[in-house]
């Protein structure tokens, strides 16, 4: 099958150009976050590139994916998050609202 992982980015390419998605990669994600001058890159700095904790990712993409572009068309995540916990931690469950589920 030759290499998975660029399947799935090219893949993942494809369908963000296909339907005018934003393509969120992890590794430019965190790129762009080292690039920036504030407390997020001083903490990634402190970190190899494909050494970042999962809490700083977490950090980093929930930046990357609050932007206009992302929240109005949506977007086509790419590397992360990688099991259940990670997903559960970038994409919390929101509290019930006072009155629901009764």
């Amino acid at each position: 099958h030759g290499n998975d992982e660029i399947a799935i980015s090219e893949m993942a390419s494809s369908l963000a150009k296909e339907y005018k998605l934003p393509h969120v990669k992890v590794t430019e994600a965190v790129k762009a976050a080292r690039a920036r001058e504030d407390a997020l890159a001083s903490a990634l700095s402190a970190h190899e590139p494909d050494a970042v904790p999962t809490n700083l990712l977490v950090q980093v993409l929930t930046q990357a994916l609050t932007t206009a572009e992302c929240r109005n068309q949506g977007y086509m995540l790419e590397g992360f998050p990688t099991n259940c916990e990670e997903a559960a931690l970038l994409f919390p469950a929101k509290p019930a609202a006072e009155g629901e589920g009764e």
